[in-house]
C-alpha cells in the first residue's frame, strides 16, 4: 500500500495561498480536490501525508504536524527548563510555563479510523498542542483546531531572604564607630536614664 501514497509537495502559490502539489499536478488549495486527486490519501498508512497536506492547506506554517510524539515531549519539556520559574510574568513575552504541562500520553501520532483524521500538532509560536480532526468523508466541512488541556505548574519556591548586614546574631548593642562611619559592637550595654514623672526639663 505505501506504494499506492502519492507523493506530496507543500507550497505558497503566487497569491500567497497555502498550496499543495501533487505528485507534478496542478496546484491544489483545497481538501475537497485533495482528496478527489489523491484517494489513496484515505488509506490508514497514509495518515501522517494526509495530516501534513491538512495542515498546510487550512493553516499554512501556523502549526506543525507531531509525528513524532516522543521528540515533541522532550522539546517542550527542554523549553521548560530553559525558562526562569522566578520570573514574573510580562506582557507580550511568551513562556509555556504561563500556559502548563500537557499530558502527553494522550498526544498521539496521526492516525486514520472511520474515516476521521485525527492528528495533533503544534503552534509555530510557542510550541503548545492542539488536537484535530478531519472528516473525509465531509471534505468541505470544517477542520476542527481544540487546544489540547495543560496542567498549571506549581508555583515556585520563593527565593531565601538576603541576610540583614545589620545583625550580627548577638544581643550586643550597635554604636557609631568613627571608623568610616561604620557600627561597632559595644563593649557594655547602652543605658537609657528613664524620666520620672515628676522630672522637669532645665529651664533655658
Amino acid at each position: 500500500m505505501a506504494d499506492d501514497i502519492p507523493d506530496l509537495v507543500l507550497g505558497i502559490s503566487e497569491a500567497t495561498e497555502s498550496v499543495v502539489f501533487v505528485e507534478g499536478s496542478e496546484q491544489i488549495n483545497s481538501l475537497r480536490q485533495l482528496i478527489s486527486i489523491a484517494p489513496g490519501l484515505l488509506h490508514p498508512e497514509a495518515a501522517i501525508t494526509l495530516a501534513q497536506a491538512v495542515n498546510h492547506i487550512e493553516h499554512g506554517t501556523d502549526y506543525r504536524v507531531i509525528d513524532d510524539t516522543a521528540s515533541y515531549e522532550a522539546r517542550y519539556r527542554a523549553k521548560l527548563e530553559k525558562e526562569d520559574p522566578n520570573a514574573a510574568w510580562q506582557e507580550g513575552v511568551l513562556r509555556l510555563r504561563d500556559h502548563g504541562i500537557p499530558d502527553f500520553d494522550d498526544i498521539k501520532a496521526p492516525a486514520l479510523s472511520g474515516g476521521v483524521l485525527t492528528y495533533f500538532a503544534e503552534d509555530n509560536y510557542l510550541g503548545l498542542p492542539y488536537r484535530i480532526e478531519f472528516d473525509t468523508a465531509n471534505p468541505g466541512g470544517d477542520v476542527i483546531y481544540s487546544a489540547v488541556p495543560v496542567t498549571p505548574l506549581p508555583a515556585a519556591e520563593p527565593a531565601p531572604l538576603a541576610p540583614n548586614p545589620l545583625f550580627v546574631g548577638s544581643n550586643e548593642p550597635l554604636v557609631p564607630s568613627d571608623d568610616y562611619g561604620g557600627l561597632e559592637l559595644a563593649e557594655e550595654p547602652l543605658e537609657i536614664d528613664d524620666v520620672g514623672e515628676d522630672d522637669e526639663p532645665e529651664s533655658q
